[in-house]
């Protein structure tokens, strides 16, 4: 400060805090904003350096990575364009690189924030009655021998007309030889009236919407479920049951501050 007359133990009466402001901010070139001020015995100048050529590219913004209501906002850096309580939605702007100072002057900083949300996720199942089902009254092991695309089962008492289930539990392939042997299992069932287990149904829906939930937000920064809600919706005709829906509410504490 010397270059512009000011020493130590110079008079504030002296001083044009407003003036001197104006002369800096117009002598040097690297400032875009000075502000002098007086407080006690110091002589008090804030400055913000000019930035390079499109100075909001070097710095971050904040947005929304899902919709919700702001819970809670810590604002660190930058200028935040929502508060707390209010309702935002996915993709919006939440903390902008861009300060404007009470003077009305511009700089940019990194926005830096730690933004907590309210989020809701809605999933649903539906389960529909089949009119049988498969009640298994003979199982049997049995070895078969492959030749290429052809395999050679022993005779046994399943015949081609018989409801029967076959299912492969092992193979193995001979390398001196080509052709694979193996064991099959064979159940033979009947079809019988489907007998409905509301409870286990109810029970599986549940599962299967928890598991879609989960894949819905493996990208999301989820914190704590804070309350489910779980309805479901019995679907009849001619006073049967057709099909049971089940719809899941999660109630979810969420960061959703996404930086780019």
């Amino acid at each position: 400060m010397r270059n512009y007359n000011i020493k130590p133990f110079t008079l504030k009466s002296c001083i044009d805090g407003e003036k001197l402001s104006k002369v800096l901010l117009s002598e040097l070139e690297e400032l875009m904003w000075v502000k002098v001020k007086k407080e006690g015995g110091l002589l008090i100048v804030e400055y913000v350096k000019r930035e390079g050529d499109n100075p909001q590219n070097k710095h971050g913004k904040i947005f929304a990575r899902s919709s919700g209501v702001v819970q809670k906002l810590l604002l660190k850096s930058g200028n935040a364009l929502v508060k707390e309580g209010d309702t935002v939605i996915a993709g919006q702007l939440l903390v902008d690189n861009k300060v404007v100072t009470k003077d009305g002057n511009e700089y940019y900083e990194d926005a830096i924030a730690d933004i907590i949300a309210a989020t809701f996720y809605t999933v649903s199942k539906d389960f529909s009655l089949p009119t049988s089902q498969k009640v298994y009254t003979f199982q049997k092991k049995v070895p078969f021998i492959a030749i290429g695309q052809h395999e050679v089962i022993p005779k046994i008492v399943v015949t081609n007309n018989e409801n029967c289930d076959k299912i492969k539990i092992r193979e193995y392939k001979i390398f001196i030889v080509p052709f694979r042997v193996g064991v099959y299992e064979i159940r033979k069932y009947e079809l019988r009236k489907y007998i409905l287990d509301l409870e286990k149904v109810k029970e599986e829906l549940i599962k299967s919407c928890d598991k879609d939930f989960k894949r819905k937000t493996t990208d999301k920064k989820i914190l704590a479920i804070s309350k489910v809600r779980t309805y479901f919706k019995v679907i009849k005709m001619r006073n049967e049951i057709k099909r049971i829906e089940c719809i899941r509410y999660y109630e979810c504490l969420e960061d959703i501050a996404l930086k780019k």
